[in-house]
Parts: C-alpha cells; structure tokens; sequence
C-alpha cells in the first residue's frame, strides 16, 4: 500500500530535494551509558524498538503517481556493536567511528532510512549510537526512542514479554491528517493563516547556497536558570515566551525594528496518542509580530504568549502548500531567517541500575543565519543555549 507523504514529511523531502547532498535531514544522537550493562539485552532492547515501530519500515519511492511512501517490517535481529575497551585511546576511536558513521549518507529512496551501533569502551561505560532521516524521526521521536529502549531493555531483563504490546503507530497519523484535511478544522485553520500572511510586510528571503554553520554554546548557571524559571512561574509564561521576547526586545533596541518575524518549531502533536508515536510531526510555523516600545515588559510578554498560542492553535495546516517556493528565477525563498526552538526533553536517564546521558550530534549544516535552540533537558545543571550560525 502506498501512502502520500504527511505535511512535516513534504517539508523534509523538498529540502532534501534543494540540498541533495547535505546532512541537514539528519537526526542525530548519542546515549551513552555509565555502569554495567548486558550488550546482548540492550542489542535486543534496541531490534524490539525497530520492529515495534513502524516509522522504521518507512521506504520512499518515486514513481508515477509522484512521491510515495510504504512500509515494510524490517525484521531487525542484529546490530553493529564495536568493543573499543581494549584500546588505549578508545574514547577517541569511538569518536573515530562516529565521524565515518555519519559521513555515510542515507538512502533518499527505497533503502533504510536509519542506522544505529552499540559501542562499548571500558568495563562501565557503553552506549549507542543513532541517525535518523527526518522523514521518519523528529526531536520529540528521540525523547520517545530513549525511554522505549529503556523499558523494552528493563523488560527483557525481568523476563517480562512485551513483545504484542499494542504501539500507535504513524500508518495512524497518516489517517488522522487525511481526514482533518478534509474537516471544518481545516477550513478555520486555513482562514488564520490567510489573515496571518497577508500582514506579512517583509519580501520572501533566498535560502542560502552554502549551508555549512558554526555553533557556539552558552551554559546559564543552575541558579540563574531557577530564577528565570520561577519568574516563567509566577507569570505564567513558558520558558519559550521569554527567549522570544528577549530576542524581539534586542532587535527593537539595538536596530529599531518593531516588525518581526521568526520561524517557530512546533512539536504538532495532540494528545497522548500522537505523543507516544515515533515518526515526523514536527512544522516550523512563520510567528510575525509587532513590538510597542511603550508597554511594558509583562503586557508584551503576556501579547507574544497570546498570540504564540493562537499560532500554534493553528499550526496543523500545511502551510507548505500556501507558500510560493520559488521566484521567478527559480531561487527557493523563506519567509525569515531566524528560528527559534525550545526544547524542554525528558530524555530517559538511567537504563536498569546504570546512567544514561543522551547527547545530540550537531550536523554542521542549517538553513537560516541564525537558529537559537534553548534546551531546559531534565536532570541538567542549567539551560544551555546554542547559537548556530
């Protein structure tokens, strides 16, 4: 059976189609794993999730009818596994294997879409190692891959059979949006989003050639970050509200500018169901909004809160479809180049008795000048913003 690509997945599969050859489209990550571990189980651990989950039997294919998808039960019952510990330098061997592992490109049609290893490098300390295409994984996936692997590895280690345990799967999600496609949500939707683009003051914005990117990170001390979390509190802001409204007030004192719009992550899941199911969801909403340089700091925050939630109220549409992609010289265009992403992860900390640091892999490569990503992972020291450029 062949299935249309979802809304998230057009947007991943155009970008692929304008940068053929870059890792942009990669989802990347290391877990690693200090204290004593069964290699065999976490193998095991590792297969169940692949074949539990149907985003990873998700194959691409071209064919007449244009881009398609269908799925396949990939059988999964080995992995790759490196044992670097008798190796003096194995924490560099490992990093080693890492590099050549992702300068492996992944299949654009008809082949795998992700690949992971397990490592070990001393008597305590193990781990694995994943990338994933983003057509069929996205950031909150990786949260979701990291707590699975915890439980089905925890299961098997007590004998536990969990092996028909009923998952929700992204065949759902397929379904779900063909019908709010043709729903009165979508019609509302798509009268917020016309009224929306057409306020739009600023011209459309050339996607650059070149996207190799820098990133520099900043760490905010544990007790600077309490702060800014108990004002977030008794305000009722999130923690997103105000880096965007600390962006907003440095463009409008430092340039003057007061017409402002940036690119918005937006996880677009609803409900425990899509929450709990591996596959691409994720949509970068366009949010314009105009600064008063005369109100005050809690009546703007409380304007960009409002209209964050009514943005992200609507942020099902495929605005993919509403945007003209390219200009009449055939340059791809946006409509910003700054995106903001708030990551507030419960990645699983600890596997049985041992503890487990999940740590993305940066993949050099981005879209816009400036992306700031802000993550407030649990079990962290502080909030630690990056800046990739």
């Amino acid at each position: 059976i062949y299935y249309d690509l979802t809304t998230p997945q057009k947007r991943i599969w155009h970008t692929q189609q304008i940068y053929p050859n870059s890792p942009i489209y990669i989802i990347g990550g290391k877990v690693h794993i200090f204290g004593s571990i069964n290699v065999d189980l976490l193998i095991r651990a590792i297969c169940m999730l692949i074949n539990q989950h149907d985003s990873f039997g998700i194959r691409i294919e071209d064919n007449e009818c244009g881009i398609k998808q269908y799925f396949i039960h990939p059988n999964q019952e080995i992995l790759p596994y490196y044992d670097f510990s008798f190796d003096s330098n194995s924490a560099n061997r490992l990093q080693d294997q890492i590099d050549k592992f992702y300068n492996i490109s992944l299949p654009k049609e008809g082949g795998t879409l992700f690949d992971v290893f397990v490592y070990k490098i001393s008597a305590v300390d193990f781990g694995y190692v994943f990338k994933l295409h983003h057509v069929i994984s996205d950031g909150w996936s990786a949260q979701l891959i990291s707590h699975y692997v915890k439980r089905y590895y925890e299961s098997i280690s007590n004998d536990q059979v969990i092996l028909n345990e009923r998952n929700m799967q992204y065949k759902e999600f397929i379904d779900g949006e063909n019908r709010y496609l043709y729903s009165s949500k979508y019609y509302m939707d798509k009268i917020y989003w016309e009224k929306q683009l057409s306020k739009l003051p600023v011209s459309p914005k050339k996607f650059p050639e070149i996207l190799t990117s820098n990133r520099k990170t900043h760490y905010l001390s544990k007790e600077f970050s309490c702060r800014i979390k108990e004002f977030a509190r008794k305000n009722n802001f999130s923690l997103e509200t105000l880096f965007i409204a600390a962006f907003f007030l440095s463009k409008m004192h430092t340039i003057g500018e007061t017409n402002i719009i940036i690119g918005v992550p937006y996880m677009n899941r609803y409900g425990h169901n899509e929450r709990s199911i591996i596959g691409d969801f994720s949509v970068v909403l366009p949010f314009y909004f105009t600064a008063d340089k005369d109100e005050s700091v809690l009546i703007f925050l409380n304007r960009i809160r409002a209209e964050l939630i009514r943005c992200m109220k609507h942020g099902r549409f495929p605005l993919n479809d509403f945007f003209r992609l390219t200009d009449d010289n055939g340059n791809f265009s946006n409509l910003f180049d700054v995106s903001i992403n708030y990551y507030h992860t419960h990645m699983a900390d600890k596997i049985s008795d041992a503890i487990a640091k999940t740590t993305e892999i940066f993949s050099g490569e981005q879209f816009f000048p400036l992306h700031i990503i802000i993550r407030d992972w649990d079990g962290s020291e502080g909030i630690q913003v990056d800046y990739d450029y």
